[in-house]
């Protein structure tokens, strides 16, 4: 799986292009499937993030393909938190 490329603080691109930003490097999930940019803004995979090379909203909603990348990304990291976590070598709030 190709990671999700971390262009610049905060802002992401996957392989198809498309660029969003997600405030402090942090994409979240609520129990209703709703998708947060960091602490305080919405990652809308209909309208939101931006297309890459432009600024401001994007042009058209993320594909399924886009979609099940940054699925598989979190899913990726959360099984990493988790070994860790497991193996006892997981300090809360450090970077790895």
């Amino acid at each position: 799986m190709r990671d999700i490329n971390d262009i610049e603080d905060s802002h992401f691109e996957l392989s198809t292009g498309r660029r969003f930003y997600a405030n402090g490097n942090i994409v979240g999930i609520d129990p209703d499937l709703n998708l947060s940019g960091g602490y305080d803004n919405g990652l809308d995979t209909e309208y939101g993030g931006y297309t890459s090379g432009e600024e401001g909203p994007t042009f058209g909603p993320w594909t399924i393909a886009e979609k099940v990348e940054l699925a598989d990304y979190m899913i990726a990291l959360w099984t990493r938190y988790r070994a860790l976590a497991l193996s006892g070598d997981l300090a809360s709030g450090v970077s790895e």
